[in-house]
């Protein structure tokens, strides 16, 4: 799933189809509920690798969005109403 589109559903909690998600790149294949144990037992196959390997494959599959993360949570705080934004967000907690 793109950076782009992971934002974009996550600022707006948006929900979507599962062909959108696979479109997206959110999940890797649809499959019917009865080909579920046989996909799991795959993926379970699949993960058994050492610390190392599993270290490197993570490395490379999960891009590094702390910079951007960091940019995001800037860009809201330096938008004025800060203060009334955290007041209605602990209004809705209770």
């Amino acid at each position: 799933m793109g950076a782009d589109a992971a934002h974009e559903i996550l600022v707006t909690s948006r929900s979507f189809e599962a062909a959108e998600a696979e479109r997206l790149g959110f999940v890797q294949r649809l499959a019917e509920p009865g080909a579920w144990p046989e996909i799991v037992r795959g993926i379970v196959d699949a993960q058994r690798l050492d610390g190392i390997a599993t270290m490197r494959l993570k490395a490379r599959v999960k891009p590094d969005m702390r910079a951007c993360d960091m940019a995001a949570l800037v860009d809201s705080a330096a938008t004025p109403g800060l203060k009334d934004r955290i007041r209605a967000f602990r209004s809705a907690e209770n």
